[in-house]
C-alpha cells in the first residue's frame, strides 16, 4: 500500500485513507472548514496591510478616470485609491497573468450571433455584444449564458458571449432587473416558444437546450434594449 494512502487530516486530526497524494482531508465538509479559515487569514493579512474589503461603493460614486457612474459596475482600486469602473480597472492593470494568457483561453472558435469568431487580431469582435462599445481584448470577458453550473459547460462554445467587463458585472449583479426583462421577454412575440413557455418557472423545467435557444433570442432583445436596462438600474440604486 503507497505511503501517502494513510494521512492525518489537518482540521479535524483524524487518520483517513486517502485516493491520492493530492488528498489532504478526510472530508468535503473539512475541505470547506480549512479553505474558510485559510480566507479569514488572507483577509486579516490584507486588512493589516490597509487594503480592506468593506470599501463597497455607494450612490453618487463615480469611475475616477472615465466618470461611469453605474455602481454595479465600480470597483475599488488601491493603487489609484479610488474606485473605477471595472473597464478601466482591467485596462489600469495590462501586465497581469489573466491577459498574458488571453490567446489561449480562446483557443477555439467563438459563436457570437451567429457568426464565428475564431482567435487572432484580424477576427477578433471590436464592440461589446450587449453595449456595442468599442473595445480591445484587454477588457473581453466571457459570460456564458446558461451558467456553468447548471450544465452550460456541456453546450459548448453557442453558449458564450463576449462582452466588456462593465456589462458583465451589470448582468450577473443586477439579476432583479435583468429577470424582470426575461419575464417580459417569455411573454411577448420575440419568444419562438411562447405558447409552450411563457414564465420563468416553465423555463427552468425545460432542457438545456431549450433554454439556451430561448435565452439566446432573449439576449439579442436584450442588446436591442440595454440602455433603457442601464436606465433602470441607474434609476434602482437612487
Amino acid at each position: 500500500m503507497p505511503r501517502y494512502w494513510l494521512k492525518k487530516c489537518p482540521v479535524c486530526g483524524r487518520e483517513f485513507q486517502a485516493p491520492g497524494p493530492m488528498f489532504k482531508y478526510c472530508s468535503e465538509k473539512c475541505r470547506k472548514e480549512a479553505r474558510r479559515w485559510q480566507q479569514k487569514k488572507y483577509r486579516r493579512n490584507r486588512k493589516r496591510r490597509g487594503r480592506d474589503y468593506s470599501l463597497k461603493p455607494k450612490p453618487g460614486d463615480r469611475c475616477k478616470i472615465c466618470g461611469y457612474d453605474i455602481i454595479y459596475a465600480l470597483e475599488y482600486s488601491h493603487e489609484v485609491e479610488a474606485f473605477l469602473c471595472a473597464n478601466c480597472h482591467r485596462l489600469y492593470h495590462p501586465g497581469s497573468y489573466k491577459r498574458a494568457t488571453l490567446v489561449s483561453r480562446f483557443a477555439y472558435p467563438v459563436k457570437l450571433s451567429g457568426m464565428i469568431y475564431i482567435p487572432g487580431p484580424d477576427l477578433w469582435p471590436e464592440r461589446c455584444y450587449l453595449c456595442r462599445q468599442k473595445f480591445t481584448e484587454d477588457i473581453w470577458e466571457l459570460h456564458h449564458i446558461i451558467p456553468r453550473k447548471h450544465g452550460g459547460e456541456s453546450l459548448g462554445n453557442r453558449n458564450i458571449v463576449i462582452i466588456c467587463a462593465n456589462c458583465h458585472r451589470i448582468l450577473t449583479r443586477a439579476n432583479n432587473i435583468i429577470n424582470e426583462f426575461l419575464e417580459e421577454f417569455l411573454k411577448s412575440e420575440n419568444n419562438p416558444y411562447r405558447k409552450y413557455i411563457d414564465t420563468v418557472k416553465k423555463l427552468d423545467q425545460e432542457s438545456n437546450i431549450v433554454k439556451l435557444n430561448i435565452m439566446l433570442r432573449f439576449y439579442d432583445y436584450l442588446s436591442d434594449n440595454w440602455s433603457k436596462v442601464l436606465e433602470i438600474v441607474r434609476e434602482s440604486v437612487y
